[in-house]
């Protein structure tokens, strides 16, 4: 009978082991969880600041395009005036002629 005490006792303090260490895995789990918690919350924040960045670098740059869309039609345009500028001098001094004196083109032949 003494030996069934013993094997009862053996067993309860087997159990309670057991009982023991799934409440320590339990607290160890839980710590580790609100750890891991913490990070998933500190990298949503930090995701959400490069996000607010990215969304600001890409309004700039597209600002940044029209700008430059802008520049390249003015400069077109100015282009395009001077060219029409230059064939209306053209044509309108075309049909002049331009007669120097013989004596200034002597002066101008002249040595200093």
């Amino acid at each position: 009978m003494a030996f069934k005490g013993y094997v009862r006792l053996g067993i309860l303090i087997l159990f309670g082991c057991l009982v023991a260490g799934v409440i320590l895995r339990i607290k160890w789990l839980v710590t580790e969880n609100e750890k891991l918690t913490a990070q998933v919350s500190q990298s949503s924040v930090q995701i959400m600041m490069q996000k607010n960045v990215l969304d600001q670098v890409s309004q700039e740059r597209e600002q940044m395009n029209q700008i430059l869309i802008r520049r390249a039609r003015t400069s077109a345009d100015n282009e395009e005036k001077l060219r029409h500028e230059i064939q209306t001098l053209q044509q309108e001094i075309s049909g002049h002629t331009c007669v120097v004196p013989v004596s200034v083109t002597e002066r101008l032949r002249e040595s200093y």
